[in-house]
């Protein structure tokens, strides 16, 4: 049996290697960063093999290579920072509210309870004689009647998409990716608080949960979010800008890093210690996020679970430096 662990433990560095490769500040090939997304479970497949072989330093070695990227799944910061003025951004992937009994009227009465300024949502759509734009947008108003600013961005033959609702006056929108069939998207909002002008993207990056899901479709969708990525930092330029979202790469890699060379991830932010945003626990990934630029402070965050998604909300604050 000792024997048979060994050629497993072999086997486990290969991936593992990808996995440390995914850390370099380089692009590295789709394929390889969609093996490093593996990382958690190589590092609990090397953790057990260490706990029953008696030569104990591959599995050592595995464990080693793999708990550096799943390192920024922790937090061990912490906050404690209060502010007079600040405005609480709640984001969330509404799974086309098909979660159980979940309607519009359940998503409001679960948004109030946090109170937020500026709510983002991905996959979200209204069933309600959806063709009609107007009414639609009409609906949305006497739903959720604590944001007089809505704005819902979708394809015109597609029911779900991003909106976003605020207290606050929405005074432009650029749709920089339009919700197509497989719901990703990219909005940019100008929303106008107090004296500053906030750009807020709500963001829905290319999805691994494809109808067929296969290796291919898998490098597909990397290289796919590659190109997002480079859409939203190219029309960023403000350094008052929150990108909150959906993001579908977990916090290691090469698109991790990417946008983290631009702006701040608010989960380091937040009193925290474990930061997955998805309610299947065989999924340890945080790929839900709230990232902030240099005339921003992250007051708090929090990551908190809901009956009306498979991923959970995130609700961050934040104060602008003028």
């Amino acid at each position: 049996m000792q024997k048979y662990f060994k050629y497993i433990l072999l086997f486990l560095l290969i991936p593992s290697f990808a996995a440390l490769a995914s850390l370099l500040p380089i692009k590295i090939p789709a394929w390889l960063q969609l093996i490093s997304y593996l990382s958690p479970y190589l590092f609990n497949l090397g953790l057990l093999l260490f706990i029953f072989l008696e030569k104990k330093i591959l599995a050592l070695f595995v464990c080693v290579l793999n708990v550096v990227s799943i390192s920024n799944l922790f937090n061990y910061a912490g906050n404690n920072k209060s502010v007079k003025s600040s405005i609480r951004i709640l984001s969330l992937n509404c799974n086309q509210l098909k979660q159980g009994n979940v309607d519009i009227t359940t998503l409001a009465n679960e948004i109030s309870k946090s109170n937020p300024d500026i709510v983002c949502f991905q996959e979200f759509g209204v069933k309600q004689n959806w063709i009609d734009k107007k009414g639609v947008d009409q609906y949305l108003k006497n739903t959720f009647i604590d944001y007089p600013y809505i704005v819902f961005s979708r394809e015109f033959n597609n029911i779900y998409g991003l909106a976003i609702l605020s207290k606050f006056p929405v005074i432009d929108t650029e749709e920089l990716l339009l919700p197509t069939s497989i719901m990703n998207g990219i909005v940019k909002h100008s929303v106008v608080i107090h004296r500053d002008t906030l750009s807020v993207f709500n963001v829905h990056l290319y999805s691994f949960n494809q109808p067929k899901f296969s290796v291919r479709n898998s490098i597909k969708a990397i290289k796919k979010q590659h190109a997002e990525l480079e859409s939203i930092i190219n029309n960023s330029s403000s350094k008052k800008t929150i990108l909150a979202g959906d993001f579908n790469f977990p916090a290691y890699g090469f698109s991790y890093n990417k946008i983290t060379a631009n702006y701040k991830d608010s989960f380091y932010k937040s009193n925290l210690i474990f930061g997955s945003t998805l309610q299947n626990i065989m999924l340890p990934w945080r790929i839900d996020y709230q990232f902030y630029a240099d005339q921003l402070t992250c007051v708090d965050f929090n990551i908190s679970s809901t009956a009306i998604s498979d991923h959970k909300l995130t609700l961050g604050e934040f104060s602008i430096n003028n």
